[in-house]
């Protein structure tokens, strides 16, 4: 499956938070922009970059 991107927000998200640091994730918020091969996802979806 081929997809062409549309990011609607970024997020920082922490996902471990100690006695001495926390751990962040930043999250993407992804809208699919364009069709191929006649398939378009109907929804946002989130990609985590770890």
């Amino acid at each position: 499956m081929k997809m062409e991107i549309h990011v609607a927000g970024v997020f920082r998200d922490v996902w471990f938070r100690g006695s001495r640091d926390e751990r962040q994730v930043t999250l993407l918020n992804c809208l699919d922009r364009g069709a191929h091969e006649g398939l378009k996802l109907k929804q946002t979806f989130d990609y985590l970059n770890p």
